[in-house]
């Protein structure tokens, strides 16, 4: 997940002005909302290019509060 981060740091970094914003889609996310709740964090992506890259590792269960 490290070396994903990267990458994507790395392409948003690699267009013109830094316009390219890259919203990472879990398997079993909907992209629709995985781009608006970007879209709400982020208000400076309207703007620039939005790309939705699909995984298909699902998000990773939260631990439980006694491992935390």
């Amino acid at each position: 997940m490290r070396d994903l981060q990267k990458r994507i740091t790395r392409l948003e970094q690699s267009g013109p002005q830094g316009k390219v914003h890259i919203v990472v889609v879990a398997a079993g996310q909907d992209p629709t909302e995985a781009e608006q709740a970007y879209l709400l964090d982020h208000p400076d992506a309207k703007q620039g290019r939005l790309i939705t890259y699909r995984t298909n590792i699902p998000e990773p269960d939260p631990l439980p509060a006694e491992f935390a």
